[in-house]
């Protein structure tokens, strides 16, 4: 999930619409979490599901600059997982 966060900047910058793309991506990565048993899935709205890209997306707006890895494993680390893991 950090890769695809790191990532969206430039490849939207290259022509890839990453932010259109990114409620399959996630549904990919939440399904192969609950096939490991890290969340369960039948507790995830869509809403909660496209949370992590939403703040990353509000930090590149407010701060009109490149988001730290730091800001990324927050919002995975402390917001997301905890979130979808209950």
């Amino acid at each position: 999930m950090r890769g695809l966060l790191l990532d969206a900047p430039s490849l939207e910058r290259a022509g890839h619409p990453v932010f259109e793309v990114v409620p399959g991506v996630m549904a990919v990565i939440l399904q192969r979490a609950r096939s490991r048993g890290e969340v369960s899935t039948n507790r995830i709205s869509s809403r909660i599901a496209r949370l992590p890209v939403d703040l990353f997306r509000h930090e590149m707006i407010l701060t009109q600059d490149v988001v730290p890895d730091s800001v990324l494993a927050e919002i995975v680390d402390q917001i997301f997982l905890p979130l979808v893991r209950g």
